[in-house]
């Protein structure tokens, strides 16, 4: 049996994903009340969003480390739901940098239209 099969490996998959869709719901919160206006909640959400980004980023790596350690025998055999969950943190990671892009885009528009007040 290799570790890809044992109960905990796939416990931390999932551990992984929770961490993961917690940063989502928070990135849905945050905008919601940023949209309606209420900046000390937004601003709560922002920072358990990057507390749980900052989380998922040492989860990953962690498991890279597990799954391409040098002194495994064999291939990686990714199949079943270790294929799965790494497809789907790929397309949340995708989103999070998109998200990551907006802020920083807003972020220097934000400072553009200060310096023309100046």
């Amino acid at each position: 049996m290799s570790f890809q099969e044992s109960l905990s490996f796939e416990g931390y998959l999932y551990v992984i994903l929770v961490v993961k869709m917690l940063f989502l719901i928070s990135m849905i919160l945050s905008v919601y009340t940023s949209y309606k206006g209420m900046k000390s909640e937004s601003k709560r959400y922002e920072e358990f969003q990057d507390k749980m980004e900052h989380l998922f980023i040492v989860l990953m790596g962690v498991l890279m480390i597990i799954l391409f350690y040098p002194q495994n025998k064999g291939q990686v055999c990714l199949d079943g739901h270790t294929k799965i969950f790494l497809f789907i943190f790929g397309v949340l990671s995708i989103l999070g940098i998109i998200k990551n892009f907006k802020k920083s885009r807003e972020n220097s528009c934000n400072e553009k239209k200060v310096e023309v007040f100046f």
